[in-house]
């Protein structure tokens, strides 16, 4: 078969393999189709679409301008502004963290605590909502950020 049908299969009649329902772990609910590459690869392209969320997350976020004050009189909203500039670094690098740290934790805690194979990561939709209609670019929106 292959060593890759090896592998699946020894994993499967490991504890981890039990654990987790994989077939032919001999759990009496193992789940169909399960199989230990099949799950590494399901990770894999997991972990790329939150890497994606965690960066684009925070770009969306942070262009609020978040705690970071903005004069109103300002006549290009700030994007000149050095200061300001790099107080908004500040925050999204603050938000990659915030953002990561957050999916981490849930997504650790769905695996372990419910036995799913589910990821969770904060919503980019309601968040670009939030960014850029409420808010606005810089706090040029309807409710300022503060």
């Amino acid at each position: 078969m292959g060593w890759i049908h090896n592998a699946n299969a020894a994993v499967a009649r490991s504890v981890v393999g039990r654990y987790f329902r994989l077939e032919g772990s001999g759990h009496p609910r193992a789940r169909k189709g399960s199989y230990f590459f099949t799950e590494i690869r399901a990770g894999l392209a997991t972990f790329f679409a939150i890497a994606y969320i965690i960066s684009v997350n925070s770009t969306i976020v942070s262009d609020t301008g978040g705690t970071c004050v903005c004069p109103i009189d300002s006549p290009d909203l700030c994007v000149t502004d050095s200061a300001f500039l790099l107080c908004k670094q500040d925050i999204r690098r603050d938000l990659v963290t915030a953002t990561a740290a957050i999916s981490a934790l849930t997504t650790f805690c769905m695996g372990l605590f419910a036995n799913m194979p589910i990821a969770l990561a904060p919503g980019m939709g309601l968040n670009a909502y939030f960014a850029y209609t409420v808010v606005g670019f810089h706090g040029s929106g309807l409710v300022p950020y503060q």
